[in-house]
């Protein structure tokens, strides 16, 4: 018996290619374009025919949001109210001690005036406790429908995507998924599709809440008290700025991310799919390599955009720190001058430190936009393609 052949292992290997993203096939190029309106008039277009819920979702939002500037009044009114050592508080806010007033007379409360005796103070605070209970279950009940429109919309919105995508690759021809590995489609309409989903159901109507709080909360600080308003202000500027750079570096590697996914994943899935022919060929450790270097570009685009997260919200919660300071020896110095009250020094604290919350989340939010119109751009252009 004549012996077998030894097969030869050819110099290329099946599916190999340069390290260079511009002559590899399963790569793709990186897509600059800024943020575009039509962009995202196209891509909210597909929210038209769920736009109830849209609406509803935005209602609660705002109703939600009102009502949580209202709990830190009440604490305020307890506090220089049944809480106050002597006296029935300042009248710089009597417009809230006036309401609170009427609700007290509809349950046949006495008025609370200087030197009430301790009975009567005891009924006012468990006045006062009994609304911001109720206030927290009405806000707990509206975060709960919140919640629930908001996940249908995205899911609805994210259903009539996957619909369209699916059947426009069904109309192409055989050369066109020559030209695109079967893992860059795959991408599109899991991974991309699933970034938008984010974008619905937990993005842009938040962010539309969190522009509403922002005003609402430097409203109320003014309100409270506009020395230390324009005093903790001052560091808008800084803010801005820092979101500004936040934002120009976050754009690109959100897309980044995005195109070096795609790329992973059409590579394995040409790999899985052509095993046989790499098993023949012995070159398992040969792609193998190729693989790694292709998942390390990955993990260093994600370390990327992690290293601008630890920058900003650092920054942010330092800036926020030193304005609490500030505010505290100023806030101090005026309740020891009695131009303010512990109530309304308590007042303007809390509005305070939630002001720089919906900073932070309007960040995230900004991240997850990116991550959307970075998968919006891939969809749409494998939507356009012949």
């Amino acid at each position: 018996m004549s012996r077998a052949r030894k097969r030869k292992t050819p110099e290329i290997a099946p599916f190999e290619t340069d390290l260079d993203d511009g002559s590899d096939f399963h790569a793709e190029d990186l897509i600059e374009r800024p943020f575009d309106r039509g962009l995202a008039r196209r891509l909210f277009g597909y929210v038209g025919p769920h736009r109830s819920l849209v609406v509803g979702s935005l209602l609660i939002i705002l109703v939600s949001t009102l009502l949580s500037l209202v709990g830190p009044i009440l604490v305020m009114e307890a506090i220089d109210g049944p809480l106050a050592a002597g006296g029935d508080g300042g009248d710089s806010l009597s417009w809230a001690s006036a309401l609170l007033a009427e609700i007290g007379a509809a349950f046949t409360l006495e008025p609370l005036v200087s030197g009430a005796p301790q009975e009567l103070r005891i009924e006012w605070l468990y006045l006062v406790v009994g609304i911001y209970a109720a206030l927290v279950a009405v806000q707990f009940f509206l975060r709960f429908l919140e919640t629930i429109v908001m996940s249908l919309t995205g899911q609805k919105v994210m259903f009539d995507l996957r619909q369209e995508l699916f059947a426009h690759l069904q109309k192409q021809e055989v050369s066109f998924f020559h030209r695109n590995p079967v893992g860059r489609l795959v991408t599109r309409i899991t991974s991309d599709i699933e970034a938008l989903n984010e974008l619905f159901s937990s993005g842009f109507v938040t962010l539309i809440g969190d522009f509403v709080s922002i005003a609402g909360i430097v409203v109320m600080l003014f309100w409270a008290n506009a020395e230390l308003a324009l005093l903790a202000l001052a560091v808008t500027p800084l803010l801005f700025v820092a979101s500004l750079i936040f934002r120009k570096m976050a754009r690109r590697n959100y897309r980044e991310v995005r195109r070096r996914i795609s790329h992973l994943n059409a590579y394995t899935q040409e790999s899985i799919t052509g095993m046989e022919v790499i098993q023949a060929t012995r070159r398992e450790d040969h792609q193998a390599e190729r693989y790694g270097e292709i998942n390390a570009t990955l993990r260093d685009a994600h370390l990327r955009s992690i290293f601008w997260y630890a920058i900003f919200f650092p920054f942010v919660e330092i800036l926020a720190t030193i304005t609490l300071g500030v505010i505290v020896v100023k806030g101090g110095a005026q309740i020891s001058a009695g131009t303010a009250t512990f109530g309304e020094f308590f007042l303007f604290w809390t509005y305070l430190t939630r002001f720089f919350t919906p900073v932070r989340d309007l960040a995230e939010k900004y991240n997850l936009l990116q991550a959307a119109m970075a998968a919006s751009e891939r969809v749409f252009n494998l939507l356009d393609s012949d």
